[in-house]
């Protein structure tokens, strides 16, 4: 039995959700956002990089 689907995250099994329970572990989803080889968990940052290096017009962020 998988949990949470349809919510953009990876699949738990039922296993996982009892030891997340038992030891009070909670799953939050994040936003994040790629500018190149960048990583960043906010926009404004992400901005801000995207602003110091050119666009590259032949590559989408997928």
């Amino acid at each position: 039995m998988t949990i949470e689907r349809g919510l953009g995250l990876a699949p738990l099994t039922e296993e996982e959700v009892v030891e997340m329970a038992e030891f009070g572990i909670v799953r939050r989803p994040i936003d994040s956002f790629n500018v190149g080889a960048f990583r960043y968990s906010n926009l404004k940052d992400a901005v801000v990089q995207a602003k110091r290096q050119p666009f590259d017009h032949t590559k989408s962020g997928s």
